[in-house]
């Protein structure tokens, strides 16, 4: 039961709760027994001043008139003893054989001792012994005090014991709660979504994030299934283009003409851009590669990235264009022309004739932002969602050959993330894409 956190956290908060009732009981019977020892001693000490007056006004030149039952009541009520000496110093009375007669202890105890006088001549004088503990009714009251006192600490301490019991498991509810749909995901078998709302902050925050990690691994689960199914088709349809071919021409069905034999390197073609494609993405995603950074500048990588993709845009009719300020930045030469090349190359394909596609370099301070700008086609809502997936091809009329093998984006992001970037793209259907690449200086 202890190792779990709802024993450990009942057993401290058990043990802060019963310290504290232990140390306030303590603190209630220092307090009890001193206030109540003082109103004590000051009620005797009046006593004694009452008795020690009757005395003196009793005295009428000898002590064998004066009725000693005063000191006898006095003495058996309150627990003093009481002397009465003359004034050559001879016991006239004392009360305590009949004290240890009556059961009380007088053997111990604060002595005191009151000079009596009558008429300004003194007559004698009173010893007066006060206990050193409660007797008679104070002790009765003193004591049914502590056993008051001793059962509401008792109640407290049970009670304690019940909240923290009560507190340790409600606490701990939510962690445990969290902890059974964490071990479902383990076992993928992922229930419902856990409660949105323990009505403790760090609790709910935790369980959002739990909410959140299990979301994204079940988007992860089907990107991996899609990419599963993506690349068995993609492998696919070029395989069995070629085996057909080939079983043709093996029985003799088809004859090896040229074109045909062209068609077939095509599909071959397709077999290693695919390859080629998914190495570039392995090595992109690769945390460990080792990136060969240096100060480039912009205007310069831009200009020569327009003047190899110029031709193409004329023959199709595009207008190409593109501005820098004199600034410089830092990445991988070759990595940053594979990263334009890409998203140029996506420009160049979706953009109609007599539209126009702009490259800007915009400098942001501690930051380069490239931008690439088209009046193509743009990307619906479910498009943007997933472009970045494998494979995925958002129009599913486009022809493979140009609409390529849907890992382009997804190369382009990482070799980005890679150079601690950040790469935003904004789309609008029919009105074109912007696509936004920021790298440090």
């Amino acid at each position: 039961m202890f190792r779990t956190l709802q024993g450990r956290f009942f057993l401290f908060a058990l043990f802060l709760s019963l310290g504290a009732v232990l140390l306030t009981g303590l603190f209630m019977y220092v307090g009890i027994e001193r206030s109540f020892g003082s109103y004590v001693g000051e009620r005797q000490e009046q006593q004694a001043e009452e008795t020690a007056a009757q005395l003196e006004n009793a005295y009428d030149g000898s002590w064998e008139t004066v009725d000693m039952q005063l000191l006898q009541g006095a003495g058996m009520h309150e627990g003093m003893r009481y002397t009465l000496y003359t004034i050559e110093g001879e016991v006239i009375f004392s009360s305590r054989s009949m004290m240890h007669h009556g059961g009380m202890n007088t053997e111990s105890g604060e002595a005191v001792t009151y000079e009596l006088e009558r008429g300004g001549e003194p007559i004698g004088r009173l010893e007066v012994v006060y206990p050193d503990q409660f007797v008679g009714a104070e002790q009765d009251f003193f004591q049914q005090t502590l056993l008051f006192l001793g059962g509401s600490l008792l109640a407290v301490i049970m009670m304690s014991a019940l909240l923290s019991r009560f507190f340790s498991q409600r606490l701990t509810e939510g962690i445990r709660s969290i902890g059974s749909y964490v071990q479902s995901l383990k076992e993928k078998n992922r229930p419902s979504e856990l409660l949105s709302s323990y009505k403790v902050e760090e609790l709910d925050t935790l369980s959002s994030g739990v909410n959140e990690l299990a979301l994204a691994l079940e988007r992860e689960e089907k990107k991996r299934r899609q990419f599963t199914g993506d690349m068995a088709h993609e492998l696919r349809t070029p395989l069995s283009t070629l085996r057909s071919q080939l079983e043709a021409f093996q029985d003799g069905v088809l004859e090896p003409t040229p074109e045909r034999l062209n068609q077939s390197y095509m599909e071959l073609m397709r077999l290693v851009r695919l390859v080629d494609e998914m190495e570039r993405l392995h090595e992109a995603e690769n945390q460990h590669h080792r990136l060969e950074l240096e100060k480039l500048d912009a205007e310069e990588m831009i200009e020569g990235l327009v003047s190899q993709f110029q031709p193409s845009f004329e023959d199709k009719g595009v207008k190409l264009t593109f501005v820098s300020p004199p600034v410089s930045f830092t990445a991988d030469r070759d990595r940053w022309m594979q990263i334009m090349t890409n998203l140029l190359h996506n420009a160049w394909k979706f953009t109609p004739p007599g539209s126009h596609v702009h490259v800007e370099a915009v400098d942001l301070g501690e930051e380069v932002e490239f931008q690439i700008i088209d009046e193509g086609k743009g990307m619906s809502d479910r498009e943007m969602e997933h472009m970045y997936d494998r494979f995925f091809r958002g129009e599913k009329s486009r022809n493979r050959e140009r609409g390529g093998l849907g890992i382009g984006l997804s190369i382009v992001r990482a070799l980005v993330e890679a150079h601690n970037g950040t790469i935003n793209i904004e789309s609008t259907v029919e009105a074109g894409t912007t696509v936004k690449v920021r790298l440090k200086k």
